[in-house]
């Protein structure tokens, strides 16, 4: 079976959006949002804009797209935008690259719910899951690397302004990342509480993606090492390269 449209799905800290700028790259592709924290605007840390330089002229369709105070995007509204933004990309002669870590979107878009319209053909789902004796421990070096970059960057500062300009009760303030952050700024726990909840949380999440997305149908599951981000770039570019129509 081959594909136009291909998604590269799976768990927070595997290394999707590094691969998918290098696919984009490779495959002549449009990167579309599939992770709907990245529809939100304003959000700087952890969102699309932290990527934003090594995107440098590759398209991206989805991103930022909603206001901050904007309600939960639902499968239905997500569903009507990626078919919007795939048309809108084979339109223009890019391959549509999907990238999130939204096991719902990635049902959606694997056509366990809703399939994708039949004039653009189905859409090549990969997941990236990481595997190895060692997995649980590169795991949790790794959320933990990324947000102590994430504090070293400012996440405070982003938090609080957010705060001031008015957004305490939006759904990306009340998300992971975010929410530990607003109470240390509203005075509940102080900022070692704030990073040590939001390390638990994050690894809570982690597995539970990872349960999630072990049950999503008619996707591809790909094993990768998380010290070894090369491997799966070439695995990746073996299977499209295979599977590209």
């Amino acid at each position: 079976m081959t594909y136009n449209s291909f998604a590269i799905m799976g768990p927070s800290v595997v290394g999707k959006t590094a691969v998918v700028i290098d696919l984009a790259r490779k495959f002549n592709g449009c990167v579309i949002a599939a992770d709907s924290f990245h529809y939100y605007d304003k959000i700087g840390l952890g969102s699309w804009k932290e990527h934003e330089a090594a995107f440098n002229g590759i398209p991206r369709l989805l991103y930022g797209i909603l206001p901050l105070d904007s309600p939960i995007i639902s499968y239905d509204e997500f569903y009507h935008n990626a078919e919007k933004a795939r048309r809108e990309a084979i339109s223009g002669g890019f391959t549509p690259l999907f990238e999130g870590c939204h096991s719902g979107f990635a049902r959606h878009l694997a056509g366990a719910k809703n399939p994708p319209a039949s004039e653009h053909g189905l859409i090549g789902v990969v997941v990236l899951m990481p595997y190895g004796i060692n997995a649980q421990k590169k795991i949790k070096d790794k959320v933990r690397q990324r947000l102590e970059r994430y504090v070293q960057l400012g996440i405070v500062k982003e938090v609080k302004n957010l705060i001031e300009s008015g957004y305490s009760d939006t759904v990306p303030m009340r998300s992971l990342l975010y929410k530990h952050f607003g109470d240390h700024i509203n005075g509940k726990i102080d900022l070692h509480s704030a990073i040590e909840s939001t390390y638990t949380d994050w690894l809570n999440c982690v597995d539970k993606q990872i349960v999630q997305f072990q049950t999503v149908k008619n996707s591809f599951r790909l094993p990768v090492d998380l010290d070894n981000p090369e491997a799966t770039l070439d695995d990746l570019v073996e299977f499209i390269s295979l599977n590209l129509r």
